[in-house]
């Protein structure tokens, strides 16, 4: 199974916006991969605490951490 989704983020630079493919063996799969992501920029997002990692890898797309100011995942528009 597959699911896409969107994933937009806001650096002092500028703006970036990547769709993300997701696969798994059922929904509940890729939903925990979603999950993971998400949780992982949230709590970058609240804390600032980069655990030694300078960047993040979103099923292979590396994005550094530093810049960030503001990001989204959202389902893709189609």
């Amino acid at each position: 199974m597959i699911k896409k989704m969107s994933l937009e983020i806001f650096t002092g630079g500028g703006y970036i916006e990547r769709e993300l493919v997701y696969e798994g063996k059922d929904l509940k799969e890729i939903s925990e991969q979603i999950q993971r992501d998400e949780n992982a920029l949230l709590e970058y997002m609240r804390t600032g605490e980069t655990h030694g990692e300078k960047c993040f890898v979103f099923q292979g797309f590396m994005l550094a951490k530093k810049p960030i100011q503001a990001a989204q995942f959202r389902e893709p528009e189609f």
